[in-house]
Formats: C-alpha cells, structure tokens, sequence
C-alpha cells in the first residue's frame, strides 16, 4: 500500500521530521 507511504511521509514531512524507513522499502 504506497498510499499509506505516501500520507506518512507528508505528515512527517510538514512537521519536518525524516519519515520512518521502516515501510519504505515497501
């Protein structure tokens, strides 16, 4: 599901935090 992926990392990126890499290779 990139979608969850993709959602994640903008939430992360707007508090300007690096998002989890934990899902990323998926």
């Amino acid at each position: 599901m990139n979608v969850y992926i993709i959602l994640g990392h903008a939430l992360f990126s707007k508090l300007g935090t690096e998002p989890p890499r934990l899902v990323t290779s998926e």
